[in-house]
């Protein structure tokens, strides 16, 4: 199994075990810049390129859900 096997195994177990049917999942990285895309890919709902855009993404989804 890749890593990538595993993240989206990961994000679906999280998925799935959330009392929050709606809960978002971000993906970040060097990796994830290198690949983009790569969200979809796994199974997340948003991927970022650092930790301030992640703040930032993950309080813009939160004002809206």
């Amino acid at each position: 199994e890749t890593l990538l096997d595993e993240l989206t195994t990961t994000i679906r177990k999280c998925r799935s075990a959330s009392a929050n049917k709606s809960v978002g999942v971000l993906v970040g990285g060097a990796y994830v810049q290198a690949n983009p895309g790569l969200s979809k890919k796994v199974g997340a709902d948003f991927e970022v390129s650092d930790a301030k855009e992640a703040l930032q993404v993950a309080s813009d989804w939160l004002q809206v859900h």
